[in-house]
């Protein structure tokens, strides 16, 4: 079948689409004019002195198809699109030529993706082909459009489609999983309709989501509810409001939060990452710890809300303030649970879970002892999450081999710090999908790579350089096909987390062994991929430590770094500043006063944005963020020498925000690979924001 140009339709720029050169745009206005064979000449010249260009791909594509070359309109209009996969009417092409031969599933997508970039006729031809398909190729087609949406930062429309995907759904989980990605994005101004809530509420019993990505979209839905109005009451009203809780909770007007399921979920499954929000709960504290602790009659009534908070704190690791009249009530209530459980008697449950909202309990002196005793089912979560989990730890902690001799006393400091504050706590590791391959895993990342630079094996070999609490190894182990996973670190405590997580996962590939990265040439081994992420610039000498792990980098072998920028930055060089003029020591009191002190400045922009970050919330992500014994940045001119100097080859930066793609392309266009480092070097001058976190990029190591 031969289709005609009345069939497809000439190509369009939509208002989104960079500008055609001009040489281009006469092609372009020939074409759309019917000049099909002018417009073919000027697209073949300007194809021959710029090959990669996607709109002159793209334009040639349908022109080709107009002419009834399917084979050769097919491999143009693909290219365009992974040279440039924000262009909506080579995908409309893509779906026309697929519908118009009735490969009706296979014209979801391209559809799908013309619909959410905005073509101007794809979402009708898409609707009326779903009508003929079955409710998986609706599925996909929402969770295509919500994507596209989210890439460019449309969070609302995303949330809609993924939403939509749910209902259709629900037993579905990846529909979930990409749910909590655009709502981790999220903050809402407005009360919340109920549906949503639901949905939200509903994400929280999913036990294979991670529960800290939703924390702040439900938190901001929670402070427009109904059920913490007594708390903000408290809190605006102009007495006391610690002796106004202590009212409500005599008086059961705290009864609706004590109900409100997303509530406790919230307190028990993520961190809560909302300054108000905190205010409010050490408010909730001190009231529950002063009205409650003497009066046993009311205690089981408020069982699982303590429960809930001492989860929390325990996760937060107490980075919440307390007072010195807090201080010694809970030092009065240790002293009873010692002296019961000296004397073998049972400990009022709710005294437990009060004194477990102001220090670990497995730090008791009679922790093995608190463990073996029965409690409420309400207290559950606490005992798991004080008693059991960390005595695990310190079994298992004996268990991890020392492999690797500490380099120098800079690693040293560096040990005991995270001796002190494993980093990172994390909850819950989200599933992933089916395991993939390394190579595939790379080329969901960076799709322009050629077949030859993601080349993997089969059964690869990963190191991850610094792994910390072991949510890099555990990823990778658990995602990555036949991967066996070295995890080196330099603290144990951090090992034994990590340990316990891949026994908790019930994953058996993952070695884990102390060692500093400075002697890893020391171990012998070759791997295939390295992930060495927020470590680099915590080292004496970056270029050494990045030397050692590409010695041990196979060739075509990957490396993912994370390593501090330094325009990015100048806040934390603001935050040391407010450090040293406050005279804050590294205490963990001290630690605790400064962060309270910069939640107060409400005037200074610097200051707020570090109060946005998700760092900031617990108490081994804010030392590490704030408080690091040693914190080292580079700029993009050292990042690009340095790699050159290895030997390595950039790859591509790997962005959390992916309109930054977007936003890059529309600036450099002809870099379609997005891999020239001086052209991101003028992207961050113009954008400082860009790379608020970490400069994450991948490099290789050529054959």
């Amino acid at each position: 079948m031969q289709l005609t140009p009345a069939i497809l339709e000439p190509p369009v720029v939509l208002s989104n689409d960079p500008p055609p050169p001009p040489a281009l745009a006469e092609g372009l206005r020939r074409h759309q004019d019917g000049q099909l064979e002018g417009a073919e000449r000027i697209y073949r010249n300007f194809l021959r002195d710029n090959p990669e260009h996607p709109q002159a791909l793209a334009f040639m594509g349908t022109l080709a198809a107009q002419q009834g070359n399917f084979q050769v309109a097919t491999e143009l209009l693909s290219k365009a699109i992974q040279r440039n996969p924000a262009l909506a009417d080579p995908r409309y092409c893509r779906g026309r030529i697929l519908a118009i031969h009735g490969q009706l599933s296979q014209a979801v997508t391209p559809f799908s993706f013309a619909t959410a970039l905005g073509h101007p006729k794809a979402g009708e031809e898409l609707e009326s082909l779903l009508t003929q398909l079955g409710p998986q190729d609706r599925v996909q087609s929402y969770r295509i459009r919500a994507n596209s949406h989210y890439s460019r930062n449309q969070l609302e429309l995303a949330l809609q489609c993924i939403r939509d995907a749910i209902r259709t759904n629900p037993e579905d989980i990846s529909n979930w999983l990409i749910f909590t990605q655009f709502l981790a994005h999220i903050r809402f101004t407005r009360r919340v309709e109920p549906d949503l809530l639901a949905d939200i509420r509903d994400a929280f019993e999913i036990k294979e989501l991670d529960h800290k990505h939703i924390a702040g979209a439900a938190i901001s839905a929670l402070m427009h509810g109904d059920s913490i109005a007594t708390l903000r009451t408290a809190f605006a009203q102009d007495g006391d409001p610690i002796d106004y809780l202590r009212r409500g909770l005599a008086e059961g007007a705290l009864r609706p939060l004590t109900e409100d399921s997303l509530f406790r979920k919230i307190l028990e499954r993520s961190l809560v990452n909302s300054p108000e929000f905190e205010h409010l709960l050490t408010g909730l504290r001190t009231a529950i710890l002063l009205e409650y602790i003497g009066n046993t009659d009311h205690q089981p009534k408020l069982l699982g809300l303590i429960s809930s908070l001492s989860q929390q704190c325990f996760l937060n690791e107490y980075i919440w303030t307390t007072t010195a009249e807090e201080g010694e009530v809970v030092r009065q209530l240790v002293g009873e649970i010692k002296g019961l459980a000296e004397n073998n008697k049972p400990v009022p449950a709710a005294t437990l879970a009060i004194v477990g909202a102001y220090q670990p309990l497995h730090r008791l002196p009679c922790a093995m002892w608190l463990q073996t005793q029965a409690w409420p089912e309400a207290l559950a979560g606490t005992i798991r999450l004080q008693l059991d989990e960390p005595l695990q730890e310190q079994r298992l902690r004996t268990q991890i081999p020392s492999v690797l001799p500490v380099a120098d006393d800079e690693s040293e400091q560096l040990r005991l710090q995270y001796e002190e504050s494993p980093y990172p706590r994390w909850i819950n590791l989200p599933i992933q999908g089916d395991t993939i391959s390394l190579e595939k895993y790379i080329s969901r990342i960076f799709p322009t790579l050629t077949e030859a630079e993601r080349r993997q094996p089969d059964n690869p070999q990963i190191l991850v350089a610094g792994c910390g609490t072991g949510l890099a190894p555990n990823h990778l182990a658990q995602h990555i096909k036949n991967a066996s996973v070295v995890a080196l670190d330099l603290s144990l405590n951090s090992l034994a987390y990590a340990q316990r997580k891949s026994c908790e996962l019930s994953l058996d590939n993952v070695e884990y062994m102390q060692g500093d990265i400075l002697n890893l040439g020391m171990l012998g081994r070759q791997f295939d991929h390295i992930n060495c992420y927020g470590v680099l610039h915590h080292l004496k000498d970056i270029q050494k430590a990045w030397r050692a792990l590409a010695d041990c980098l196979t060739p075509n072998g990957t490396m993912q770094i994370g390593i501090y920028g330094e325009i990015a930055q100048r806040p934390l060089e603001h935050a040391r500043l407010f450090i040293d003029q406050g005279s804050y020591g590294s205490s963990l009191d001290d630690i605790r006063k400064c962060r309270q002190d910069m939640i107060a400045q409400k005037d200074d922009t610097l200051i707020l944005r570090l109060t946005e970050s998700p760092s900031f919330f617990n108490m081994s992500d804010f030392r590490d963020l704030i408080f690091h014994y040693k914190k080292r940045f580079v700029t993009m001119v050292q990042l690009r020498n340095m790699i050159a100097e290895l030997g390595l080859q950039f790859i591509g930066f790997q962005h959390s925000d992916p309109s930054i793609n977007q936003r890059y392309l529309h600036r450099f266009p002809q870099d379609t690979a997005m891999c020239s480092l001086e052209l991101w070097e003028q992207f961050e001058a113009e954008h400082p924001e860009t790379f608020s976190s970490f400069y994450n990029f991948w490099v290789r190591k050529p054959n």
